[in-house]
């Protein structure tokens, strides 16, 4: 991923998450092709996630100069998610993980733990590949 935003690991870990009590993260395009970027994570799970939906945006603006990554429900917003999704944890690659059969817990613990990414990442994949019930993952997110 760093190599695709062209910037160290370490730059964009360390990065002031100076987005944190706004809505939004945003990435912000400059004429001479660099990008600013007003990041809502801290931690380098949800980072990863974040990034990803940065670069899906820009595939998304395609030339404008600002980007939105939000939790809203927009048709952007979810071509977003769902290629961050893709991008840091595959389908064909979770299935090695996980028994799409008789998923457990631990199996999806263990993928999250493999792709470096939140476990919500794997449940809603496996939800969108009717591997779990959609009604498991409202569940479990209304409880968060």
């Amino acid at each position: 991923m760093a190599e695709m935003l062209e910037v160290s690991w370490e730059k964009l870990t360390a990065a002031s998450a100076t987005a944190s009590r706004l809505p939004y993260a945003a990435l912000l395009r400059e004429r001479d092709q660099h990008a600013k970027l007003a990041l809502q994570t801290r931690t380098a799970v949800d980072r990863r996630f974040e990034l990803a939906r940065i670069i899906a945006d820009a595939i998304w603006i395609s030339g404008e100069s600002l980007g939105v990554i939000s939790r809203a429900k927009t048709e952007r917003q979810k071509f977003q998610r769902g290629f961050a999704q893709n991008l840091l944890c595959p389908f064909s690659e979770v299935r090695r993980y996980v028994d799409i059969e008789a998923p457990t817990d631990e199996q999806i613990d263990a993928a999250a733990r493999h792709f470096h990414v939140h476990r919500n990442v794997v449940e809603t994949l496996l939800v969108n590949k009717n591997v779990l019930p959609r009604e498991t993952l409202l569940e479990r997110l209304e409880a968060a």
